[in-house]
């Protein structure tokens, strides 16, 4: 069994892709939140640029 953990990332990717889909027009707002994430080294930047904000 895998620990919480180690798919804390994929967990955050797949919150974020929904909140784009649903709220698009809030992009600015995901964006800072995405930087946030980044700056704690919760999600890696490459994440951001390849899974969510294309």
């Amino acid at each position: 069994m895998e620990c919480f953990c180690s798919k804390k990332e994929d967990i955050i990717i797949s919150l974020m892709k929904l909140m784009v889909e649903k709220y698009a027009f809030k992009k600015d707002t995901i964006r800072n939140f995405l930087y946030l994430l980044k700056k704690k080294k919760i999600i890696s930047e490459t994440y951001i640029r390849t899974q969510i904000l294309n």
